[in-house]
């Protein structure tokens, strides 16, 4: 539209004014809202404005001015308005000024983010502002989206996973409650959150995951179980303890006879003859006592 076409050179100029206070501002004033320079503790000191008092509006009528808050609303301003310019005239212009470190009002972002479909930009906005919850959310919304009018890659549970894998391990209780649909949608896929080659899966709180994946499927957990103590080299007694008994349980369902081994009285073996880290009375206790399909494994040197 012509008007729109009118306002380009204006807004341009208020985009060139923006990005130049940015840089400025930020010799003052961390993204964590923390000034650079603290202001002197000392209240005689105080007296005396910052260098950055020129960017605030100042009324005389105040006693006393918040001056870390007040900078903090100008940088809020500032950023927040130099993206709405951005998405007016200049989009491309757009993500490398929320992608990376900013003042921009979320919910700004957010709302014109989504309004224009650029749900990838979006997810990446909120992973960098620390919104996870929101973007998993989001991306729970569009993986389950079967209208066809999703962007492939946002589609299924992929996306999810992959964004789980990016958060640290103090935030179990986030990676557990969102972990749940895609391991419901695509099993495999969902557990490389937990089985996969990452720091974040290795340092996992384990016992919490096992508890996790147990009210799932007892098959994943003894999957998990056995991921972490062949891969991740877990030494925790309860760990292969647990995992022999679910062995047990497997192989009393079916039925092994001394001539043929199931393939679970197979591991079973392997992991009484490989392993140091479990009560070698607690086990020869659980272990059934009839003749014949037992004598295998009673036979077998176990770990003291």
């Amino acid at each position: 539209m012509q008007g729109e076409a009118d306002l380009v050179p204006a807004v341009n100029e208020l985009n060139a004014f923006l990005a130049q206070t940015r840089a400025q501002l930020q010799r003052y004033i961390n993204y964590d809202g923390t000034l650079k320079v603290p202001l002197p503790k000392d209240e005689r000191l105080r007296q005396s404005k910052p260098a950055f008092e020129h960017f605030i509006v100042q009324d005389e009528e105040r006693k006393s001015i918040d001056w870390r808050q007040e900078l903090l609303d100008v940088a809020i301003l500032v950023d927040t308005t130099l993206f709405r310019a951005y998405m007016l005239t200049r989009p491309t212009l757009a993500g490398p000024l929320f992608r990376l470190d900013n003042f921009c009002a979320p919910e700004v972002v957010e709302e014109k983010l989504y309004e224009s479909r650029r749900y990838n930009d979006l997810i990446d906005f909120l992973y960098g502002k620390g919104l996870h919850n929101e973007a998993l959310e989001l991306l729970q919304k569009f993986g389950k989206d079967d209208h066809g009018d999703m962007d492939g890659n946002l589609r299924g549970p992929r996306r999810t996973v992959r964004y789980l894998q990016q958060l640290p391990f103090e935030m179990i209780d986030t990676i557990l409650r969102f972990a749940t649909w895609p391991i419901e949608v695509d099993a495999e896929l969902g557990m490389e959150v937990f089985l996969a080659d990452t720091e974040m899966a290795e340092t996992l709180p384990r016992d919490r995951v096992l508890e996790f994946l147990q009210g799932v499927s007892s098959a994943l957990a003894m999957r998990y179980l056995e991921h972490i103590i062949q891969e991740f080299k877990d030494i925790t007694p309860e760990m292969h303890e647990q995992l022999i008994s679910m062995y047990l349980e497997r192989i009393g369902q079916d039925s092994p006879t001394q001539e043929e081994p199931s393939s679970w009285q197979l591991k079973l073996e392997a992991l009484l003859r490989d392993s140091e880290h479990y009560n070698r009375a607690k086990v020869l206790r659980e272990l059934p006592k009839s003749d014949g399909e037992w004598v295998r494994v009673r036979s077998m040197r176990i770990a003291d």
